[in-house]
């Protein structure tokens, strides 16, 4: 029976392993690219599918850790927030919030979270710039020109 290794020897073989590995990996480039590159072409169905699996399993855990990636929140503090907006856009007021839910709505100067609004209301605010100056005249803009009915 082989005697036990010493933690120190097995500190010191791994170091060169992977100081060999590293200049193999160095020296090879280029093929190992094209074989990884061959390899992904040869199987993105599979991939494709995995990756959808696992993203769909894993639905709520990529929200909380995007919400608090993106904004600092988590789920409950994005609930309370919505919950204090009555389930509702803080802009327009609509509870339906179509196909891709409630957006979070916040200054990109600060990151401070302003509010949670429609895509449509986000997509609006985004475009003027933030400015509200500039959407108080395109408003009087709108009623200036709004038609009789």
């Amino acid at each position: 029976m082989p005697r036990p290794r010493k933690k120190v020897e097995v500190s010191q073989r791994s170091k060169r392993r992977k100081a060999y590995n590293k200049s193999w990996h160095e020296a090879h480039r280029d093929e190992v690219l094209a074989r990884q590159k061959a390899y992904g072409l040869a199987h993105r169905a599979e991939k494709a599918a995995y990756n959808k699996d696992w993203h769909t399993g894993h639905r709520d855990e990529n929200r909380a850790r995007r919400l608090k990636r993106n904004y600092g929140l988590t789920i409950k503090a994005f609930n309370d927030l919505l919950a204090s907006q009555g389930e509702k856009c803080a802009v327009c007021g609509k509870k339906n919030w179509g196909r891709w839910g409630p957006v979070i709505d916040h200054d990109h100067e600060t990151g401070d979270v302003r509010g949670i609004l429609c895509r449509q209301c986000n997509m609006a605010a985004g475009l003027l710039g933030d400015d509200s100056e500039r959407a108080r005249l395109l408003s009087a803009y709108l009623r200036g020109h709004k038609k009789e009915k």
